[in-house]
């Protein structure tokens, strides 16, 4: 079953299918593939025209829908589609999200004085991706506990001496989207290091912040933004080397595997955050 709920600071409404008790959805457009822009080229002689960029447009969501209340559940609707709003898509165990703004007048009909009335809205979403609810928070500093948990028959499978952790060289990171996303990365060198490295094995792309770091400083790869912060100096996005490329971290669909390294032994503590990107959402 289907329920949007449209959300903000000022407050929130949720609109269903033919049975919802205030809001009942008769259309929805614009939720499907966005469109987008291309920059074409004609060569004398060839048939038809090269594409040599191409972006993404801004997404357009109309709804028209009943609303089956008084004047006062109206007003509060129309104060929450004054403000940007979080439009929450519920989709049997899918969750879905995007943000947009309401920029034209909102249709209002009036069906059933002051009892019934029919709206039709435009939300423009500057992003025109959906998200999951929240954004996915994973730690890049793993490591595996080499001692039993559990003792059998008095006797524990481990032989002494023993190192009692490792630390995993890599970490696979699931982009469950289906498009590319890109993440933030947030990275605490636990010892003075002259540099540390981000890469990605699967993409086979990487990029290398070279700078004296302090013990505890902590540096944050924000790839969507293009800046690299650090708590101690601001902005260092102009120590990365000239072989680096701010937008050639991101994580494909699927499996990823992502490495993070500085020039020392590699005592860091490091996590990404990030979101799934998703083209449509399917009803």
């Amino acid at each position: 079953m289907l329920r949007i709920v449209i959300k903000n600071k000022i407050g929130s409404f949720e609109i269903g299918g033919g049975s919802h008790e205030t809001c009942r959805l008769i259309s929805i457009d614009g939720i499907g593939l966005v469109g987008k822009t291309a920059t074409t080229i004609k060569f004398s002689g060839v048939p038809g025209n090269k594409i040599i960029d191409a972006s993404v447009n801004n997404r357009v969501i109309t709804m028209l829908f009943d609303i089956s209340a008084g004047d006062f559940y109206l007003t509060k609707i129309l104060k929450v589609l004054q403000e940007e709003c979080e439009i929450l898509f519920f989709l049997g165990d899918k969750r879905r999200k995007i943000t947009g703004k309401v920029l034209e007048s909102v249709e209002l009909e009036t069906i059933t004085y002051r009892q019934l009335y029919k709206i039709a809205v435009q939300f423009y979403c500057e992003m025109p991706f959906f998200t999951d609810f929240t954004d996915r928070v994973l730690s890049l500093s793993t490591r595996t506990d080499n001692f039993p948990t559990s003792i059998e028959e008095g006797t524990a499978y481990i032989t002494l001496p023993a190192v009692a952790t490792t630390r995993s060289a890599t970490v696979k990171i699931t982009n469950f989207g289906d498009m590319k996303t890109y993440p933030k990365i947030t990275v605490i060198s636990q010892e003075p290091a002259n540099s540390i490295t981000i890469s990605n094995q699967t993409t086979g792309n990487s990029i290398t912040l070279s700078r004296t770091i302090s013990i505890d400083e902590k540096i944050v790869f924000d790839f969507e933004e293009r800046k690299i912060k650090s708590s101690i100096s601001g902005s260092v996005i102009n120590s990365i080397t000239d072989a680096s490329l701010l937008d050639s971290i991101y994580l494909d669909c699927g499996i990823n595997e992502l490495l993070v390294t500085n020039d020392s032994i590699n005592l860091l503590v490091s996590e990404i955050s990030y979101s799934n990107l998703y083209s449509a959402v399917i009803i």
